[in-house]
């Protein structure tokens, strides 16, 4: 899977950076789009959710990719800002193991290996790990399928 046990080292290298750059540049809960995310999960957790009790925008309630694992995370951890952006966060990691395997695959595990680091350092994965927002594990399960 991983080729050799440099190959292996090397990837959990990269992870390790990409998790310590992601909580360096985390600065915190936002509120905006995330609150009612968050919000929502929190409702899940407490049993009080009723998608025809809410009267904003439609889209919110239904993005139950992203609720559901805040709620579970909420469940597990408590309500913080912590487990808020865990679900994200473990989404952020999992992409850069997908564009190491997809880039090995098609490639070389050199070329996943590169693809690996530059997809650790990019700003706006980086920015978005730790948003509790659909955008980034829609991107994940659509490259997935792909």
């Amino acid at each position: 899977m991983f080729g050799n046990q440099k190959n292996f080292a090397i990837i959990i290298a990269i992870i390790f950076i990409a998790i310590g750059l992601r909580i360096y540049t985390f600065y915190g809960y936002v509120g905006l789009d995330d609150a009612e995310y968050a919000r929502f999960a929190h409702q899940i957790v407490n049993k009080t959710f009723d998608v025809k009790a809410y009267s904003g925008p439609p889209v919110f309630p239904l993005r139950i990719g992203i609720i559901l694992p805040a709620s579970v995370s909420f469940r597990l951890f408590g309500v913080s800002q912590w487990s808020m952006v865990l679900y994200p966060l473990i989404i952020s990691i999992m992409s850069i193991l997908l564009v190491y395997f997809s880039t090995t695959y098609l490639f070389s595990s050199r070329a996943g290996l590169i693809a690996a680091a530059i997809w650790a350092v990019l700003p706006l994965d980086i920015y978005n790990a730790t948003k509790l927002l659909p955008d980034l594990s829609a991107a994940f399960f659509a490259s997935l399928g792909v």
